[in-house]
């Protein structure tokens, strides 16, 4: 006798279809239809949520935060081309306006960058708007990264947001590593980004000079991104190196303060070579 012989002479046959008590072939079939639908309705609701959440925070941002840039309009530097400005603040309004409009930022951080514009317009003026704007196109770069898609600087600022953007980013996660509060050296790093922008449009050095400078920052920039633990040191360097080139220039307009946590950071190293 077979194997399949005796299993067909017992209780159980293979021929025999396996049928859930109760439930026929079309219930079953219908059933996960069903599951099916609801699955793919609760999605597609879920998906409209989303969508309108997202319309919503755009266009609060559209509304709130690029208006801002429009105090700019009136502090047109002095000798600067009236169109050439006019152009230049559209631009960065634009800027603004993608970084808005992008669902990158939810409302707490539409209102962060709206309150950081308008505090710097607050402290702007004609003397110092050009860098101001120069540096709001260095902090966005920044910010936002290849998520602005290929982003065309003006002319009057290129120069200036190049050499502003040498400075690497940190990832927090290694600052933390090496016991490094990542806010706080990201306004450092910020700051030391602005001030190299606000230099090279202060009008004290020239476009060679300029050139001199990226060259000269350019190998620094794997010290900053691999070695957390100098960070400060190397930012305070950048700037003494500024500061010997011209001792004036870190006055200019628009240039920002020299942070606390690098003067700190330079007061600590002076006490350590003396001891």
């Amino acid at each position: 006798m077979s194997y399949a012989n005796g299993l067909s002479n017992g209780h159980t046959s293979l021929k025999q279809p396996l049928v859930l008590s109760g439930w026929s072939g079309r219930k079953v079939v219908g059933f996960g239809l069903l599951t099916i639908v609801l699955v793919l309705g609760v999605l597609f609701v879920v998906f409209l949520f989303i969508r309108e959440d997202y319309k919503a925070t755009a266009a609060y941002g559209r509304r709130t935060v690029p208006p801002i840039v429009d105090r700019w309009a009136n502090l047109t530097p002095e000798g600067f081309d009236q169109q050439k400005w006019d152009d230049l603040v559209i631009a960065t309004r634009l800027l603004v306006d993608r970084v808005s409009t992008l669902g990158l930022l939810d409302r707490d951080g539409l209102d962060a960058l709206a309150a950081d514009l308008n505090n710097r317009a607050n402290g702007s003026n004609p003397a110092a708007a050009l860098a101001d704007l120069a540096g709001i196109w260095v902090d966005l770069e920044v910010a936002i990264g290849p998520r602005l898609g290929r982003v065309e600087v003006p002319e009057p600022i290129a120069e200036a947001v190049a050499l502003g953007l040498m400075v690497p980013v940190i990832a927090p996660e290694v600052l933390r590593r090496d016991g490094i509060d990542p806010e706080t050296a990201k306004q450092a790093a910020s700051a030391t980004r602005r001030m190299l922008a606000a230099v090279a449009l202060s009008g004290r050095f020239d476009s060679e000079t300029i050139k001199q400078l990226a060259t000269e920052l350019r190998p620094r920039s794997t010290p900053l991104a691999t070695n957390p633990a100098r960070l400060f040191a190397n930012l305070n360097a950048i700037w003494d190196d500024i500061a010997r080139r011209d001792p004036q220039v870190l006055n200019a307009p628009g240039v920002p303060a020299r942070p606390a946590a690098l003067i700190e950071a330079a007061r600590n190293q002076t006490n350590t070579s003396n001891q």
